[in-house]
This record gives C-alpha cells, structure tokens and sequence, in this order.
C-alpha cells in the first residue's frame, strides 16, 4: 500500500512539472507574439514618418575644389503633388519646376568663393509620363527599373524628386558656407535637413527659410 502511495504521489509530482513546463512555453510564445507585434508596429510607424510633407533632405560633400550636392524631397514639396501629372496645367507645373532645379542660381549661393556647375540631373520622372515628355525620359532611362512612386498604407501615391549637382570650386579651402535659396524658390520645404563632410569635418544642420545657411565649421 505504501508502495502504491509512492507512485502515486511520484506521479503527481511529473505531471505538475509537465503543466509548469507548458504554461511557460505558452507564456514565453505569447511574449515572442507580442514582441513580433511591437516591431511590426515600430516598422510600421518608422516608414510612415519617412515620407513628410513639408521635409526633405540634402547631403553635401566637399572634397579639396569638388563640390556634390543632393537633394531628395517628396514631391508635394515640389509641384503641390504626388501623382502623374495628367492635365496640361499639372505638366506644366512640372516642367516649370525642373527647369528651376536646373538653374542653380535659383538653388544656392557660395560664400568665400566661387563654384561653377559641371553637371546638373533632375529626376522628376515620376510625375511625368513618357509620353508627355520624350527628351526627359530618354536622359533618365536608368531610372525606369527603379520606380519612385510608392503607395502609402492610406492608399495615397507618394512619390520623390530627386537632384544632384556638381561643382567646381575655384578655392574649396576658402569655401565657408552655402545659402541654399533653393528654400525660396519651395516654399514648401518647412524643413531641410543637410549633412556635410568637408575638409575631414561633418557636421548636420536642419534650416527653414528664416534660415538657410549652411556653415563649415
């Protein structure tokens, strides 16, 4: 009788570590789940906040007199919208727009020496179709396996343009700073946020149209 108390209570004892065990594992899934949701959730979160109206972004790179300077803005902050351009008004509005990306002296302004632009490319391919403009499809053939329209979890089309220019500096040593007018020019851009590197010095500034300088110090 005493044996068979022994097993009895011995078996007990294995099923109460079997539903600990469980109960764990069931707890410990659970956490995963929830830490699975969590990142989904910041994911989610961190590529909503990517695209801004009102915010876009610029990098600068100054090695000895060379000058490279990129501009990526969505562009709302550009033309007023994200969509194909379709009626003759919005293509024209486009084109406008390029034409002032092209200008330079629309863009920005070289303080402590001169610079001189050797290449200048504007991408706005994405809200233009192939049919309304030819020539500017047929300089951006490259970027047509890359396409810059994106559909938001709102279903709203979002779309970049994007600019890079190069320059050729008389004394990139006496370089002290770059008004970028451009702020004038789109008004829409409430905030540009540029990084720099020159002269092994980096530093990031974020600049409004009240204030639209960028210095290397």
């Amino acid at each position: 009788m005493r044996i068979i108390t022994l097993l009895f209570s011995f078996s007990l004892l294995i099923c109460s570590y079997c539903f600990a065990g469980s109960h764990e594992h069931d707890e410990h899934h659970h956490d995963e789940h929830h830490h699975d949701e969590h990142h989904d959730d910041e994911e989610k979160h961190g590529t909503q906040d990517a695209h801004l109206h009102g915010y876009a972004e610029a990098t600068v790179v100054i090695e000895g007199n060379s000058l490279e300077f990129n501009l990526d803005s969505p562009s709302a902050n550009i033309v007023g919208f994200e969509y194909e351009a379709s009626t003759q008004s919005e293509i024209d509005t486009v084109k406008a727009a390029e034409e002032t990306l092209k200008n330079t002296k629309k863009m920005f302004s070289f303080i402590g020496t001169s610079c001189q632009a050797k290449k200048v490319l504007v991408d706005v391919s994405a809200l233009l179709d192939k049919k309304t403009d030819t020539a500017h499809n047929t300089e951006h053939d490259h970027h047509d396996e890359h396409h810059h329209d994106e559909h938001g979890d709102d279903g709203e089309v979002h779309s970049d343009v994007e600019a890079n220019y190069q320059f050729e500096c008389k004394d990139g040593s006496k370089l002290k700073s770059i008004a970028l007018v451009l702020l004038n020019s789109f008004p829409a851009i409430e905030t540009l946020k540029v990084d720099w590197v020159k002269d092994g010095k980096q530093g990031s500034i974020k600049l409004s149209g009240k204030s639209n300088e960028v210095e290397f110090k």
